[in-house]
């Protein structure tokens, strides 16, 4: 991780784009590194997801285990939106329908538009997310960054095999 991007950074000093690239990368890159989009999806599904939507189902004004307690129960008796279903326009940024939407962006690989939407909650929910966001961000960097440096090492590439002809 780290060995490998400085490595990268050695070898790409005299190109300001790949360089701007890798000095773009989150600092977690070098590191602990960036979890796969694979991962993500997982904990997303197997812990974010339901634990968000716990947190956003606690009634105002409930806090500490009553609170944990009925937004466990309410999650589990009440029927989450689908991401399709259509928000009322004073509830669209309501927990529920953003949970959902990003939900649906996670599972069709779409991270960016994903931490969008998780970027929209607030309170307990938006701490729960906060991780699970924050990697996320990071792993949209990071492939930003990866699409710069192929396209710049293809353009190198080309540029190479259509070199002067003698």
């Amino acid at each position: 991780t780290w060995m490998s991007v400085a490595a990268l950074k050695a070898v790409a000093e005299d190109n300001a784009v790949i360089s701007s690239a890798l000095d773009a990368l989150p600092a977690s890159a070098a590191s602990s590194g960036i979890p796969t989009l694979q991962e993500l999806q997982t904990k997303f599904e197997e812990q974010v997801y339901k634990k968000c939507r716990r947190a956003a189902l606690v009634p105002a004004g409930q806090r500490g285990l009553e609170g944990q307690v009925l937004g466990m129960v309410f999650s589990t008796l009440k029927f989450p939106p689908g991401p399709e279903d259509p928000a009322p326009e004073s509830e669209k940024d309501a927990a529920e329908f953003v949970l959902a939407r990003a939900r649906r962006h996670v599972q069709l690989g779409e991270l960016e538009p994903a931490v969008a939407q998780m970027e929209k909650l607030t309170g307990q929910a938006a701490f729960v997310a906060k991780d699970w966001t924050q990697k996320a961000k990071e792993r949209v960097a990071a492939e930003k960054a990866l699409k710069v440096i192929r396209l710049e090492c293809a353009l190198a590439n080309e540029s190479m095999s259509n070199g002067p002809k003698e």
